[in-house]
């Protein structure tokens, strides 16, 4: 048996065990029936809620520590933003998928035609098309912007910014009602930590 095979079959298996293991909660998902409330639904919907919105707490507390000790060691960088990223229950699937695409390069650039160079080949494709759709896009709107006369690619720019000034307003509207929200969320925090039932 070549060493290439040899290396084939133990591959062959890992890549079904990680598929079944991938495909089996997405297949076995279920649409939800009607309307789902946490105030109207069973008591195992409302305790999920609680529980999500007890974790939701519990990590806003902890960015609010996080952020806290950030600006006493950082007081010039106080008004920049700070990024929290956490790992999900995804994030194990996410690395099996890199590693399986980088265990299919690495068999891509030696030569082996297993089911993870497959694997690799059919992603980079994937990226490719999208590559060249995108700039196949970029490419037809200078053709489009170039081929316009003067006054056309005025009114062409005018349109463009006009639509881009009324995307910037609606992202700073959503941005003020998000941060109205948290302000209302906080100051209801505030008072129930100021006055806890007995």
């Amino acid at each position: 048996m070549a060493p290439h095979q040899r290396l084939f079959f133990p591959l062959l298996l890992l890549l079904f065990v990680a598929l079944h293991r991938l495909c089996i909660p997405l297949c076995s998902c279920e649409a939800p029936k009607g309307a789902t409330s946490p105030t109207r639904g069973s008591s195992s919907d409302t305790s999920q809620h609680a529980q999500k919105t007890q974790l939701i707490n519990s990590l806003k507390k902890r960015t609010n520590q996080i952020r806290k000790m950030y600006n006493a060691l950082n007081e010039k960088r106080a008004n920049l933003p700070l990024y929290l990223f956490a790992n999900d229950h995804e994030e194990e699937k996410r690395k099996l998928l890199k590693d399986l695409f980088l265990r299919g390069h690495l068999d891509f650039l030696q030569g082996l035609n297993t089911p993870l160079s497959k694997y690799y080949l059919s992603m980079r494709s994937e990226r490719r098309a999208h590559r060249t759709q995108v700039e196949a896009k970029i490419r037809n709107e200078r053709d489009l912007i170039n081929g316009l006369s003067v006054e056309n690619k005025k009114r062409h720019v005018e349109e463009k910014l006009r639509e881009y000034r009324f995307l910037k307003a609606n992202l700073l509207q959503l941005y003020s009602t998000i941060e109205k929200r948290f302000k209302s969320v906080d100051s209801l925090m505030a008072r129930l930590d100021a006055n806890p039932k007995n």
